[in-house]
């Protein structure tokens, strides 16, 4: 309400002083009255693990009284909770009646899975249907909440129709290829928003959403029992990334305006310097690109989600490798030396940076 107030008065002072060409007063409205409608971050995590538990315990309550017996229920009451979920969610607005949409909508995809399980669907068909009913009903969604859950069930099951698809290995390249598409969406984040259409709007649900399978990917991969460290694929995978990371770096240090290329090759060199050591180990490439391009554009979720995933999978690195326990804290050292070195580059052209 505060920015709100401030802005108004900005505008109101602009249109009495003179008539400024190309300025939106309306399309600025319509953005303050929408992001006045935005919940904050926590109480949307809040309606969505409270959806999550109080669907959990309501099927559990509802197996325990025997409703569900007759097997052939399942399927019509899964749309039903699933035509409730999109009732409340186009005929209302309140956090409450968001956290019951999370319920239904929770609800609705858990019977149909055990629908599924009964009809002896193949994971294949089953992950294929849920995509393709999970990306008609996102048309149709309104709600924020629901739109981020949603684009996560998406991201899920597409990657489960791929890993039954063909071979596991295969589904390696899934994370790079989803950080090829953020990568897309965050470049042309403005021109998104700029829309003002359903997608426009409901376009940082979608990102968040976006970041967190990108995230999942990267930590599926991490587990010595999902894929091996020394895979022929992983340095494939490892070269994605870097290819991204020089893409995206090229654009933050645009930004910082470095205009010393002596600097500059330093900055690249000591990157993939760093990164070359853990070429078999594509999380941590991985993890460093989703740092970067959040710190682009400036999103804050994203940079600490990709910086605790970092830690992590530097920390699973050098657990997996088959050296002495004094080898890897050799090793540890001089990469934090790596790091350090990049802090204190960033750290003397500040100076230089601020004076303009």
């Amino acid at each position: 309400m505060k920015l709100e107030n401030k802005v108004t008065t900005l505008l109101s002072g602009w249109n009495a002083a003179e008539e400024i060409p190309g300025l939106d007063n309306e399309g600025l409205a319509l953005d303050l009255q929408e992001q006045a409608k935005q919940k904050s971050l926590p109480i949307k995590i809040l309606s969505i693990f409270g959806g999550l538990i109080s669907s959990a315990s309501f099927v559990g309550f509802l197996f325990m009284v025997g409703f569900f017996e007759n097997r052939s229920l399942y399927l019509p009451y899964s749309a039903l909770f699933l035509g409730l979920a999109i009732l409340i969610s186009l005929k209302f607005k309140h956090i409450l009646l968001d956290t019951i949409c999370v319920s239904c909508l929770c609800v609705s995809y858990i019977l149909l899975l055990f629908s599924f399980e009964e009809m002896r669907l193949s994971g294949l068909w089953s992950s294929l249907l849920i995509f393709i009913l999970s990306t008609l009903i996102l048309w149709i969604m309104r709600n924020n909440i629901l739109t981020f859950i949603l684009t996560l069930i998406i991201c899920v099951s597409f990657f489960f129709f791929w890993k039954e698809l063909g071979d596991f290995t295969l589904a390696q390249f899934f994370p790079p290829l989803l950080g090829i598409l953020l990568c897309g969406a965050y470049l042309q984040e403005g021109k998104i928003i700029a829309w003002r259409n359903h997608w426009s709007n409901r376009y940082h649900a979608i990102r968040s959403a976006l970041s967190f399978s990108y995230l999942g990917g990267l930590l599926y991969f991490t587990t010595t029992e999902q894929a091996e460290f020394m895979h022929p694929l992983n340095w494939v995978v490892s070269l994605l990334y870097m290819g991204l990371i020089g893409f995206v770096l090229a654009r933050v240090l645009q930004i910082l305006k470095l205009e010393n290329k002596t600097l500059v090759i330093a900055i690249y060199l000591l990157t993939f310097a760093s990164l070359a050591p853990t070429i078999f180990y594509p999380a941590i490439a991985g993890s460093l690109f989703l740092i970067l391009l959040s710190f682009m554009v400036n999103y804050r979720t994203g940079f600490v989600l990709g910086l605790a995933s970092l830690i992590y999978a530097v920390s699973r690195f050098y657990y997996d490798l088959d050296y002495s326990l004094l080898t890897k804290s050799i090793m540890l050292m001089a990469s934090g030396g790596l790091f350090l070195i990049l802090y204190f580059i960033n750290r003397q052209k500040a100076p230089a940076h601020e004076k303009n």
